[in-house]
């Protein structure tokens, strides 16, 4: 790249690549004066890269898009478009019916080759019909596309990565969404999102517990305006 007489590579690098930062928390700590237009932040904790963009106006949902501390009325982080793992938090008084995910405007979330799973870090307790369900406006019928029924609560919602077997009429802890099939634990897909479409919590009857699902997706654009 040819540079303009008084620029420097370090000058335009430094524009364009900000200093990896320990969390989302310290991300949204960056002052307005280190901030430019497409800047991009990596960030160490849950090893995600994000792009500032002086022109979005994106509701900050710490998943698709971040807003700093100094709360302007436009420029936002945005997730870079690419294989993502999206952390959805649910707790045991989740309503159900609750919107975990919007998307923003102008933002296309491939779900085809994705698959779904659910980290527990306060294990949850319940009655043996007590629920944790994934659905989406964009889901024919809006039914579940992923659930847990409570009998699996001990074996799978408290070990993400076990192999244990999925329990008798039940979906798997981690399963594939693909499209047009249907089973116990999934519904026809869609696999789609757009701006506007929401992934949502559809469950309910536990006592104690905090999870998140992690949707496996690749995010093909997100720019926040």
């Amino acid at each position: 790249m040819k540079l303009k007489y008084g620029d420097s590579a370090a000058r335009l690098v430094s524009q364009r690549i900000g200093a990896p930062v320990a969390t989302l928390a310290v991300l949204k700590q960056t002052p307005a004066d280190r901030r430019v237009d497409g800047q991009i932040f990596h960030v160490l904790a849950d090893d995600t890269v994000w792009a500032w963009n002086d022109e979005a106006t994106a509701t900050g949902d710490d998943v698709l898009a971040v807003t700093p501390n100094d709360a302007p009325s436009t420029g936002r982080f945005m997730r870079m478009p690419g294989a993502a793992m999206l952390p959805l938090t649910f707790y045991a008084t989740t309503p159900s019916g609750t919107a975990l995910l919007t998307v923003p405007s102008n933002t296309i979330i491939d779900l085809g080759v994705g698959n779904i799973g659910v980290d527990v870090s306060v294990r949850f307790t319940g009655v043996a019909t007590a629920l944790a369900g994934l659905s989406s406006s964009n889901f024919p019928g809006h039914t579940g596309v992923f659930n847990i029924v409570g009998s699996m609560v001990a074996t799978q919602l408290n070990n993400w990565f076990s192999p244990t077997a999925a329990g008798t009429g039940v979906g798997a802890l981690m399963g594939p969404i693909p499209s047009g099939v249907t089973d116990i634990g999934r519904t026809a897909v869609r696999p789609f999102l757009k701006g506007g479409d929401t992934l949502r919590y559809d469950g309910g009857g536990w006592g104690t517990g905090v999870g998140q699902f992690l949707i496996s997706c690749n995010v093909l654009k997100n720019p926040g305006v």
